[in-house]
């Protein structure tokens, strides 16, 4: 039996979370006291992330970077985006380059 990747399960995980989620909180909003609870105990942990985008242009083209930190303000991710009009992209930047080193120090200056 051959595995499938995430990218082939994601569809049908997450088509039976959100089932899942639906019937609790159809029971939740019936009075069933138990799947209100339950709708609470259901999540593994909660985990905050702050997003801080760094503009690098404006306009038609537009280009910023997203950097995600942890609560401690760790970088853990750096993405470049390029938006002209309605068409966006994003590409992850690696975090031995140029770019990744000038959002560390432009988060530098924001959090000293």
């Amino acid at each position: 039996m051959e595995n499938k990747t995430c990218a082939e399960r994601i569809k049908s995980e997450y088509l039976s979370q959100e089932a899942w989620f639906a019937e609790l909180y159809a029971k939740a909003d019936g009075g069933d006291d138990q799947s209100a609870q339950e709708i609470y105990e259901q999540a593994y942990g909660i985990t905050r992330y702050t997003v801080v985008r760094i503009e690098l242009s404006g306009g038609g083209p537009a280009s910023w970077l997203e950097a995600t930190l942890d609560s401690d303000h760790e970088l853990l991710k750096v993405e470049y985006v390029f938006s002209d009009w309605f068409d966006v992209a994003r590409r992850g930047v690696e975090d031995d380059s140029a770019t990744w080193r000038y959002a560390s120090d432009m988060l530098e200056g924001l959090y000293a």
